[in-house]
């Protein structure tokens, strides 16, 4: 059952050995996929960094074929550049999101679907510039309801199916609904309110608020128990929660409220069983 695992934990680190940046998100996010390969590859295991899971994953996100063993993994996020707006703090949670989108395509080539998925507009504005800037094209999906006057429902459909020509697309979750694809890029960065019936080999989860001044208004919305369950559930081969501080520990205002306490505890057992690390958004 590891064999998928082991398979994609030895391409990780064959083709990510050697540092491939002077960027320092991309090393950092290099690093930590190089690690977090270490700890996948059960017949000839390396040193990582990570810190390892409190409670040992035993086959619980083992997905309804038996086939493949779903792995965890959460990076902590830093940025206290808290006098800068929020505009800034969501660009660089997208340099980081675009980097292990850049790196996945340059290990598994476009084999392998991305998808970005962001709770909002303005993170998946970001992501699709941060992608532009390096070089790559996102196909886009259809305009949500009040983006586009009278648009064709089955346009929106056939639409919502497309990815671009390399395998890359960046968009909010619920305009990725039931789309199946081989690889997918989740990053919390995407509403991930309805991806029912979608599956992908990676998701990478974007759920990080490193704008402390905004986080209260946004904290309920990101600690819903039923978007985090749908997004985590997503994952075939690897799951990878991109967070913060402010959202992994809120203040105790939190508990008060029953549906975001819920939501809490479940990102803490999820970060109970992952292996973890830290990148530093500050260059």
């Amino acid at each position: 059952m590891k064999s998928h695992a082991d398979d994609l934990a030895r391409e990780l680190r064959l083709w990510l050995d050697s540092p491939v940046s002077n960027d320092m998100v991309k090393e950092q996010a290099r690093r930590f996929l190089i690690s977090l390969a270490s700890t996948m590859d059960t017949k000839s295991p390396g040193s990582t960094d990570l810190r390892p899971p409190r409670v040992p994953l035993t086959g619980q996100v083992v997905k309804g074929d038996g086939s493949q063993l779903t792995s965890l993994a959460l990076i902590r996020t830093r940025f206290s550049a808290s006098h800068l707006p929020y505009e800034s703090h969501v660009e660089a949670e997208a340099r980081l999101a675009a980097a292990l989108v850049l790196l996945l395509q340059e290990t598994f080539g476009v084999d392998k679907s991305i998808f970005v998925a962001t709770p909002h507009r303005i993170q998946r504005t970001a992501v699709r510039q941060a992608l532009k800037l390096s070089g790559q094209t996102t196909a886009q999906g259809p305009a949500p309801d009040g983006e586009q006057d009278e648009m064709d429902t089955l346009t929106d459909l056939m639409e919502g199916l497309k990815v671009s020509h390399n395998n890359l697309r960046v968009d909010t979750v619920e305009r990725l609904q039931g789309t199946s694809v081989s690889s997918r890029l989740f990053s919390y960065c995407s509403l991930i309110a309805t991806l029912i019936g979608a599956e992908a080999s990676f998701v990478i989860f974007l759920l990080s608020h490193t704008h402390t001044q905004s986080l209260s208004s946004h904290i309920g919305f990101l600690l819903t128990r039923r978007r985090l369950n749908v997004g985590i559930s997503r994952a075939k081969s690897l799951c990878i929660v991109i967070s913060s501080r402010g959202v992994l520990n809120p203040g105790i205002e939190v508990l008060a409220n029953a549906d975001t306490r819920d939501g809490l505890e479940f990102l803490r057992a999820y970060e109970d069983r992952a292996w973890s690390g830290d990148i530093d958004l500050n260059v």
